[in-house]
């Protein structure tokens, strides 16, 4: 123990240096925003550096479960091209006949997409805390910015919040903070969907109307319903868990259970709402006018 003492005296001027500068980094960063900002991008860089490596090792071990589930969604989406063709080719049919006299059929094409998907990879994802995050493998290099949705391949998984050059961070839909307009599928009812802690696999829709409970059924779909800008409308957040819901101030709360698989998160798609700039430019007019 003396020894050990002896050795910390005879180094206390080097150590004393030492905290003295780590002091005055810390001072630094937290009073001046600028240098925060660069600390904060520098230390979400190196993280996801990490954590991309490690991910390269599990996503290998998960390589069967991975084809596995895109196969059984490609499966799908050959149904739903087959389905959607046979209802184009049906009103395709009424519009011809209902526009045959006119001379045109303009209305048989659709309007022109208003959202890209950027494909990515989770390289980090929380399950059990009361805020959880998603860290993905695209950043501001690769088209990432914050506010931009993000899906999986069987439905909603969060919203981006922050970037740096390669990497981003994302709201997790298991999260407190994270909010969404959701609305029941084949319906106009509309309800917001939250997370309730505790359980990856679950979430509730709160201020759902009371007049739609006669209408829940169990496995129903509830999609995103296009309010906001960051989601399209009708994309898969869960299927109703429970048609025993809570009655709470004139509104109904409803347990779902959640579409994506947060346990298995790999692959998903960043939403990129072409249109937003458009939106945001008239939104910016309309409040520089009052």
């Amino acid at each position: 123990m003396f020894r050990l003492l002896k050795l910390i005296s005879s180094f206390q001027n080097t150590l004393l240096l030492a905290f003295l500068l780590l002091l005055a980094f810390l001072m630094v960063v937290r009073y001046n925003q600028q240098q925060r900002h660069i600390m904060g991008d520098t230390l979400l860089e190196i993280s996801g550096r990490v954590h991309k490596q490690q991910s390269k090792l599990l996503a290998f071990l998960r390589l069967p479960q991975q084809n596995d589930s895109l196969m059984v969604r490609t499966r799908e989406l050959e149904k739903q091209k087959d389905s959607l063709f046979a209802q184009l080719q049906a009103l395709r049919n009424q519009l011809l006949a209902d526009t045959l006299d006119m001379g045109y059929v303009d209305s048989l094409y659709p309007a022109r997409e208003q959202f890209d998907y950027i494909p990515c990879f989770a390289i980090q994802n929380t399950l059990h805390k009361s805020y959880n995050h998603i860290l993905i493998d695209k950043g501001r290099k690769q088209g990432i910015r914050p506010g931009m949705g993000l899906v999986s391949p069987s439905g909603v998984a969060g919203r981006v919040v922050e970037v740096s050059d390669n990497f981003s961070l994302a709201l997790s839909a298991l999260n407190l903070s994270f909010k969404l307009s959701v609305m029941l599928e084949g319906t106009d009812y509309t309800g917001v969907y939250e997370w309730a802690e505790g359980n990856y696999q679950y979430g509730y829709i709160d201020a759902l109307p009371l007049d739609a409970e006669s209408l829940l059924e169990k496995s129903q779909k509830v999609v995103t319903s296009g309010v906001s800008t960051v989601f399209p409308r009708g994309y898969l957040v869960g299927t109703i868990a429970s048609t025993e819901n809570l009655s709470q101030d004139g509104f109904l709360r409803v347990k779902i259970k959640l579409a994506t698989d947060f346990n298995r998160l790999y692959n998903l798609f960043a939403i990129d709402a072409r249109h937003l700039p458009e939106i945001e430019e008239l939104n910016e007019r309309m409040n520089s006018d009052e």
